[in-house]
């Protein structure tokens, strides 16, 4: 069994060196891996898109192509969430819709100016709203069941007036919650 382990640790190493840009030496990204038509090297678009020769193989007429066989392997890598505390590991292509919709330890600003830009992890957001807003979110949660045309035509700010830092709370939480 502890063969196979290894094993497998050898390849998963084999894999990261085979999808890794020979320039800046990370993982090409899932949507800009290309490789060269001289040597089939590859590269990050970003890294290889205004150099002459080719870094790889010197050849001095060479082309840039989509590597869409490496871009769908890339995108398939798993790599850890890079939120403390979070402990899933998730797909490349998948990170950017974990980070805005899933983790729970993503970072939320409290939008209220008297917090002065608290900072606490999703998971714990709630229990601060509660703790630090309870009156105002009592005095405002039926709100959050209103129709979205409704919210529009809720708040009228003229362009010489200053909003008011309740409102864009209002406004934040609608959103958030939504």
């Amino acid at each position: 069994m502890i063969v196979f382990i290894e094993s497998k640790m050898a390849d998963d190493d084999n894999l990261n060196l085979s999808l890794t840009c020979a320039i800046c030496l990370d993982i090409a990204s899932a949507d800009n891996a290309v490789e060269t038509s001289c040597c089939h090297q590859l590269f990050c678009l970003t890294c290889i898109e205004n150099v002459h020769p080719c870094p790889a193989c010197r050849a001095a007429d060479f082309q840039t192509i989509p590597s869409y066989f490496a871009r769908r392997l890339i995108g398939n890598l798993t790599i850890p969430c890079p939120n403390d505390g979070c402990t899933d590991r998730i797909s490349r292509s998948s990170l950017a819709n974990h980070l805005s919709a899933y983790c729970a330890y993503n970072q939320l600003t409290c939008p209220d100016p008297q917090c002065k830009n608290f900072k606490c992890a999703k998971k714990f957001f709630l229990e601060h709203l509660t703790k630090n807003h309870e009156q105002f979110l009592l005095d405002n949660f039926s709100k959050l069941w209103q129709k979205q045309e409704d919210i529009g035509g809720m708040i009228i700010i003229r362009s010489n007036e200053r909003p008011n830092g309740k409102i864009l709370f209002i406004i934040y939480f609608l959103l958030l919650f939504k």
